[in-house]
């Protein structure tokens, strides 16, 4: 007769045999990106390529490009199939603008989940000189029907301007795009919060829900160009000034039982804890502002968290520096590298 202890490592077998068969048959992973690499680049155009491992589930993908990391355009969408093995994918871009640089990266999804390549880039070449000195309507671009996204039917349906790519426009719509994990994202007059799995236009106003996940947000200023930060592991909503200083306002709970237990005083324990009120940012000297219950944070070019909890307002600097200013005491503070500050309530 078996003892208990053989009788305890069969059933620990069986049941481990079990849940191997499940994972099994249920097959699969998350696609595989293994590389991403550029061609047949022109001055309006070029050739994006990739290769993908589905993984053996039905697997589609499309590339996100774009003038920054938040993209904003995408090819129309293609099956890699469900093979196992590796397979070659690519899609052709056009109407770009000559010399300039481009950002790009594939997105591929199967029904395990969504995985996004890095992000690479390329510079189209020169414009061709037109020997006609514009007289051959053929080739003056700015009578081919061909070369105009608004016009060629055969255009991308992403593209919305006449670079072939959609723009931040200066108080009005940014681009966000998400870097990792899940994001959500509540337009202005919307009652809901929908995914958001590609990078996209946003109008300014709305809120954006990265409680799991980080994005890139791109937003135009008054000379035309652009900047980008980086955000993630909070909850916002988003405005923009007429400067192009990109507000971000803290939303959802930040005071509870739970943020009281576990913050006797607010420290990096209690700010890695995802629920709450918080918001990590990075950029490089662009015009973002952070903006919590007791006070807000304008960045100079560094890495910073905010955070909101019972206690206070909480900033804290990883690189480079920021100012916060106390909205309660009306002061001013400049934090370096390794600093922080508790704003808090007036009692």
């Amino acid at each position: 007769m078996a003892s208990p202890r053989r009788l305890l490592a069969l059933l620990i077998g069986v049941v481990l045999a079990s849940f191997a068969g499940s994972a099994w048959a249920s097959g699969g992973d998350k696609p595989e990106i293994k590389s991403t690499t550029v061609g047949s680049i022109t001055a309006t155009g070029a050739v994006l390529h990739a290769s993908v491992k589905p993984r053996d589930l039905e697997t589609t993908y499309v590339f996100e490009y774009g003038l920054t990391k938040a993209y904003g355009a995408q090819t129309p969408s293609g099956s890699a199939g469900n093979s196992h093995s590796e397979v070659s994918i690519s899609a052709e871009v056009s109407g770009l603008q000559p010399e300039t640089t481009y950002h790009f990266r594939v997105v591929a999804t199967n029904s395990k989940g969504v995985t996004r390549g890095p992000d690479k880039s390329f510079t189209t070449l020169v414009a061709p000189s037109d020997p006609g000195g514009g007289s051959d309507p053929g080739t003056d671009p700015g009578t081919d029907p061909g070369s105009d996204p608004g016009t060629d039917p055969g255009t991308d349906p992403g593209l919305h301007t006449s670079s072939g790519v959609p723009k931040a426009n200066l108080g009005k719509s940014v681009l966000v795009a998400p870097a990792s994990g899940e994001l959500r994202v509540r337009r202005p007059g919307s009652s809901t919060f929908v995914a958001l799995t590609l990078g996209s236009e946003l109008p300014v106003g709305s809120e954006i829900d990265a409680r799991y996940g980080s994005l890139a947000l791109t937003a135009a200023l008054p000379s035309g160009a652009t900047e980008t930060g980086y955000f993630g592991a909070g909850r916002f909503k988003l405005t923009q000034d007429r400067r192009g200083y990109i507000d971000l306002y803290l939303h959802g709970k930040y005071c509870s039982r739970a943020s009281v237990a576990g913050t006797a005083g607010v420290n990096a324990t209690a700010a890695r804890k995802k629920q709450g009120r918080r918001l990590w940012g990075r950029d490089h000297g662009g015009r973002f502002r952070t903006h919590g219950r007791n006070s807000h944070a304008t960045v100079r070019g560094t890495r910073w968290l905010v955070a909101d909890s019972c206690k206070g307002t909480y900033t804290r600097v990883s690189q480079g520096s920021v100012v916060v200013r106390d909205t309660v005491r009306k002061k001013r503070i400049v934090l370096k590298a390794g600093e922080h500050y508790l704003a808090r309530p007036r009692h």
